[in-house]
């Protein structure tokens, strides 16, 4: 069956969530492409099996290209069009529910926008959330690594102010990048020992049976 990946990701999606992706397919950014909009009515019957046997396939493909000859790879890319919005739709839900995730991304935005204020001060909220946490996991640890090394990257940073905030700044940054690593080379060290044990065993059981 044709594109497979699309029908999975729309098998998960709640009446809401379907509807929602009727409004990203008619919105400015994909509004432009015609194919997305009828493809999603057309797909609106097969919702929310999208069980559609080969011949469903080509009465699609017949909807969307009433005058032309069954082009798979026509299909595929129109397919590939909407998947993407798809993923739109999953990636705006995530920052939805995820404040630290939603204000990493502005960060990035600011940035590009050349706001450094709008950038310093969403830097000193992320910093906040993490220094919030109970648990300073491996986690913690290599987002305020991150969180530093964008700030440092910045054009706009004043990377040769030598005053005791931003010496306090560099020390903490080095000391989160040092645990991370450290605790990086332990995971996989465990990982190392773990797998070493697994194989071992089995050559044991296997050369067991053949005695």
């Amino acid at each position: 069956m044709i594109h497979t990946e699309l029908f999975s990701v729309l098998r998960t999606f709640t009446p809401q969530e379907f509807k929602q992706l009727g409004r990203i397919v008619r919105s400015k950014p994909h509004g432009g492409n015609q194919k997305n909009q009828v493809l999603y009515q057309i797909l609106r019957s097969y919702y929310p099996a999208f069980e559609l046997s080969p011949t469903d396939i080509r009465k699609v493909y017949k909807r969307l290209y009433p005058r032309k000859d069954f082009n798979e790879n026509a299909l595929r890319r129109t397919f590939n069009s909407l998947l993407n919005c798809t993923e739109n739709l999953l990636l705006q839900a995530e920052l939805d529910d995820d404040s630290y995730l939603y204000r990493k991304q502005l960060i990035d935005v600011a940035r590009r926008a050349g706001l450094f204020k709008l950038f310093e001060q969403t830097l000193t909220k992320l910093h906040a959330e993490l220094d919030g946490r109970q648990i300073k996991d491996s986690f913690y640890r290599r987002e305020k690594t991150e969180l530093y090394e964008r700030l440092y990257a910045h054009i706009e940073h004043n990377k040769y102010d030598y005053t005791d905030s931003t010496l306090e700044e560099l020390i903490d940054a080095n000391h989160q990048l040092t645990l991370h690593y450290k605790a990086l080379c332990t995971e996989y060290q465990d990982r190392i020992s773990q797998q070493k044990d697994v194989l071992s065993e089995k050559a044991n059981k296997s050369a067991s049976c053949q005695l």
